[in-house]
């Protein structure tokens, strides 16, 4: 099961649209894609393999109990048992050499010294296993000396289970006529059975087993160890060998539960689960999955989170007031243009996407803002942004506003390109395997608070170094750049999971995103609350110094890859990622122009939303192929996934119709589309385009680089300069 897992992921079939394969195929080590990152793999690798033998030595080799009497069983057994082994390295260095070859047109030699990397490594770890085995095994002819024949009658007990095993072994047996023997030559199990010993053999079986499971529990040790050392740049391996040591974990595991258990292990696994989920809700193992908003405060009383406290929140006073707020920052953004010719006002939104729509919305931004002289951001007053593509502006605004500060910064320089692409996978998974799994214990200070170090704060830690370090500020840093309108409003509006409403974060109040104004019901007892005010809710608890990056992370995350945030409120309130909603931003833009329609129509000639997608807006639809079993089992799920992005586009495009009809001029759509360049298309007719990831290879990087060129994408740059001309 295990290595079809692996195959699967391999090929594409499994996790394809995120990218997965990308990571073994093109893993990275500190950095960069070389012979170091696939000796890596080739150590991973070769440990999984050696743990597959071993589980199944443990459990199996009574079943062929001729072994016994051959000088090294063990051997003998791994040879015997490396076919799916083998099968699938041969299938691993055939894709790689595709991959590096062919989608990332490097070079033979470049593609031949990464495979060698690759084999050097496997073979590394065989070699000191075995190396372990031969020191720690005796053979069958060291078994006949008289000290090892007194170990055999030391006890009725041991009598008894030697030859309840013995049973077992004979209850099952496998019939073997013939074998692969070392070296390379075909053994015949014939005659065998004059030199056989049951008794013998079963303690060399049990001899071996012993030495198995304590090299097994060395390296989980050794595995988890490492965890503490994750900080670090040489612990952190590629993403795909911790996946890949994760599953080792798993194979030793079942080794460990099937020789203890033996015809209980079923059993066995069920009070174990049973055990482990009443530990976790004590809280004393997986508490990473409560992580922490780093600059909020979880010591104080939390804040209240009930029904009546959100109304509150929600109430007709917060609303003028903070509508009156708003006002305010509307007015001194019209004070940047001449008071006789009211101005464009424009609103970006930014989609999700992961690593891809960070990258994407960057570029635009750059290409976009440059190309229009600088107006695309004078002109721009609000900034809504989801998961991958809030990375990206928010970047490119904090770069803009150290320019406006008077830094030596050139917010359109490649090299913010390169740096918002860098890839930050390998300590996050690496973290998850090490650290998160279990026992959460690393922990580090922020803003005089503790907090755990869980692979949510390694994510940003990682966007924090590659962005070199200007992002790491708290949330109340940007209340007066956008206040004085120095740079456009921005919006996160993250997804609380507990009822499925919004947390609208921004460093003003904003209650009138979240409340009922129709009718007058401002939040009353037969209205629906919208959202919630993440300034008001959480002002005891510190809300103004939340670490900005976690701000974006908290609308960033994406499930299983990273663990949900749990803010100080009571009951606790669970944050996931803003695209659960909306993955376009559009819709919190639309009601933030409902609210503000009579400002913007009296002081404004016209509203331009800029919509930067990481995915194109229409797709053919597939021809319907027959289905397998398994397809037809997957179809409601897999289908919602795929109608759930079109679906969101359906619903904001009614949204953008009905904002059209409140105001005078019409609402302007300028929307810029990643879509596979044509240059790919004719030169990699088998490159799909970027995946949905936060790893991202050389080629996908080109790719969206390429796409702003895009016939579609040059129309809409040419579509915006006269709007704001």
């Amino acid at each position: 099961f295990f290595w079809l897992v692996l195959l699967l992921i391999t090929t594409g079939h499994l996790g394809g649209f995120l990218g997965l394969h990308h990571l073994l195929l093109d893993p990275e080590y500190l950095g960069k894609s070389s012979f170091w990152s696939f000796f890596i793999m080739g150590i991973a690798l070769g440990g999984f393999t050696m743990a597959f033998h071993i589980t199944t030595y443990i459990i199996d080799i009574q079943r062929f109990p001729f072994v016994g009497v051959l000088s090294r069983p063990f051997n003998t057994f791994c040879l015997n048992n490396s076919i799916i082994p083998i099968a699938y390295l041969l299938i691993y260095i055939v894709a790689i050499a595709r991959f590096q070859r062919i989608d990332q047109q490097h070079p033979l030699m470049t593609v031949v010294v990464k495979v060698l990397g690759l084999l050097i490594g496997f073979i590394v770890v065989l070699i000191l296993i075995f190396f372990y085995i031969f020191l720690t095994n005796k053979n069958v002819i060291e078994y006949h000396s008289r000290r090892s024949l007194a170990q055999l009658r030391r006890g009725l007990f041991y009598r008894a289970k030697l030859l309840r095993r013995y049973l077992l072994a004979h209850k099952h047996p496998f019939r073997v006529y013939n074998y692969l023997a070392m070296p390379w030559r075909v053994g015949y199990t014939e005659g065998l059975a004059r030199h056989y010993n049951a008794a013998i053999a079963l303690q060399i079986f049990r001899q071996t087993q012993r030495n198995l499971l304590l090299f097994e529990l060395i390296a989980i040790a050794l595995l988890f160890t490492l965890g503490f050392w994750g900080q670090y740049a040489f612990s952190q391996i590629p993403a795909a060998a911790s996946g890949i040591l994760f599953l080792t974990i798993l194979v030793m595991f079942t080794g460990w539960l099937s020789f203890w258990t033996r015809g209980w292990s079923t059993t066995a696994l069920i009070v174990l689960l049973l055990v482990l989920n009443m530990l976790s809700e004590q809280g004393w193992i997986f508490s990473a999955r409560e992580s922490s908003a780093f600059g909020v405060n979880y010591e104080v009383e939390p804040a209240d989170y009930s029904l009546e406290r959100t109304r509150l929140l929600n109430s007709k006073a917060n609303y003028l007031q903070d509508r009156q707020y708003t006002l305010q920052i509307l007015d001194n953004w019209r004070r940047k243009f001449p008071a006789d010719k009211p101005p464009k006002l424009v609103i970006v939104c930014a989609s999700g996407g992961g690593q891809r729509a960070a990258l994407w919305a960057l570029r635009v931004l750059q290409t976009a803002d440059s190309f229009t002289a600088g107006r695309l951001m004078k002109h721009t007053m609000l900034m809504s942004c989801v998961s991958g593509g809030a990375f990206g502006v928010s970047y490119f605004r904090e770069l803009y506003l150290r320019q406006k500060l008077g830094e030596p910064i050139d917010p359109y320089e490649e090299a913010h390109l390169h740096n918002i692409s860098k890839n930050g996978h390998n300590p996050v998974v690496f973290n998850l395997v090490t650290n998160d799994m279990l026992f959460n214990l690393g922990t580090f200070r922020y803003q005089g608070m503790r907090y755990r170090r869980d692979r949510g704060a390694v994510l940003e830690e990682q966007v924090n170094k590659h962005t070199n370090y200007v992002l790491d500020k708290p949330l109340k840093a940007y209340q007066a750049p956008e206040f004085a309108s120095t740079i456009p409003m921005l919006l996160l509006t993250p997804t609380i999971i507990n009822d499925g409403r919004k947390l609208f974060i921004s460093p003003h109040n904003v209650s009138y995103m979240g409340a009922d104004f129709t009718a007058g019901k401002f939040a009353k007892t037969d209205s629906k609350i919208k959202g919630i005010d993440f300034m008001r809710c959480f002002q005891g608890q510190g809300a103004e110094n939340l670490r900005f990056l976690s701000a974006l992370r908290m609308v960033a995350t994406y499930p299983y890859m990273l663990p949900s945030v749990t803010l100080p409120s009571k009951p606790k309130m669970e944050i996931m990622d803003a695209a659960l909603f909306d993955n376009f931003g559009i819709a919190d833009a639309v009601r933030f122009l409902h609210i503000f329609r009579d400002w913007i129509s009296a002081h404004t000639s016209g509203v331009g939303l800029v919509i930067i997608r990481s995915t194109a807006k229409e797709r053919e639809m597939p021809q319907r192929k027959a289905k397998s079993l398994l397809q037809q089992f997957l179809d409601p799920f897999s289908n919602f996934q795929k109608a759930w992005a079109n679906m969101q586009d359906i619903r904001n495009n009614d949204l953008v119709e009905f904002a059209d009809t409140w105001f005078k001029d019409h609402i302007l759509e300028i929307e810029f589309q990643y879509t596979r360049s044509q240059q790919y298309q004719s030169q990699l007719p088998q490159f799909r385009g970027a995946a949905l990831s936060w790893h991202m290879t050389t080629e996908e990087k080109r790719d969206i680089l390429q796409a702003v060129h895009a016939k579609s994408n040059q129309q809409s740059m040419e579509k915006l300069k006269a709007f704001l001309e």
